[in-house]
């Protein structure tokens, strides 16, 4: 009986400092599918701005930030 196994997971999500890239050694090594189209964010715009975010455009931050998205902080907040 053959087997298979599905992992699934952000190849360009940052990774743990601990943990490593353990999702991209695995595309790496064995390929992969990439889904084209962002399934878990209710509001349209976030779809959008995710992938910009992904890509690494900072100046989606301002729509984030329109919308409450960013919120203030201290180091010590961080615990």
């Amino acid at each position: 009986m053959a087997r298979s196994i599905l992992l699934t997971g952000d190849t360009e999500q940052l990774s743990s400092v601990d943990a490593g890239g353990a999702m991209r050694l695995l595309a790496g090594e064995h390929g992969y599918y990439q889904l084209l189209t962002v399934q878990r964010f209710e509001q349209d715009w976030e779809r959008e701005a995710s992938l910009r975010l992904r890509a690494s455009d900072s100046d989606v931050l301002a729509d984030y930030d329109q919308r409450g998205r960013i919120l203030e902080g201290t180091s010590e907040a961080d615990g």
